[in-house]
């Protein structure tokens, strides 16, 4: 038992090795040595008069996941994240940025037939549109994202706090961008 034990935990760091166990990106490199400060608000676009009870409480729970999720993801790529509530609370500066992610569109689809049928019946689906700006004024990066997984709905977040966080890092990255 012990052995089989080793060989699954030898496999497992082998992949995280092989694989990487990071974000596949890296916040930009300030020539004084700090870090891009990055204030990130999470518009759970749950106020909308359209959507259930049971909707509003979903999309609180995505979230408030992918709020964790997108600050640590951000703090490990080298940014200096914080969330913050409102775009208000934001206040501009030297290589500071706001970026406000709304939730335009989720579907929790069903674990029943993800498990039960698989072949993509009962997909989680999650849309967001992303802004990014270094004054409130205009958006200097302005992109829609959209994802759908047999997988369950943290995957989705994860998946797109990634691809999100990716673009801005380019952005960044880019010279005469900024």
């Amino acid at each position: 038992m012990k052995r089989l034990l080793f060989a699954t935990g030898g496999m497992a760091l082998f992949t995280l090795v092989a694989f990487g166990c990071g974000p596949r990106f890296k916040a930009p490199n300030l020539a004084n040595g700090d870090k891009v400060k990055l204030d990130i608000v999470i518009d759970r676009n749950a106020s909308d008069p359209g959507l259930s009870e049971s909707q509003v409480k979903q999309r609180n729970q995505v979230g408030d996941f992918m709020e964790n999720n997108i600050v640590q993801m951000a703090v490990n790529a080298g940014f200096e994240a914080r969330a913050i509530n409102t775009r208000e609370g934001f206040k501009p500066g030297q290589d500071k940025y706001l970026l406000i992610v709304k939730i335009t569109d989720y579907n929790p689809g069903s674990k029943a037939a993800r498990m039960l049928v698989g072949f993509g019946a009962g997909s989680a689906s999650l849309s967001t549109h992303s802004d990014l700006y270094a004054t409130l004024d205009n958006a200097l990066l302005s992109q829609n994202h959209q994802i759908s997984s047999g997988r369950d709905w943290t995957f989705c977040v994860r998946a797109l706090n990634e691809e999100t966080l990716k673009a801005v890092a380019e952005h960044l990255s880019s010279p005469g961008t900024k």
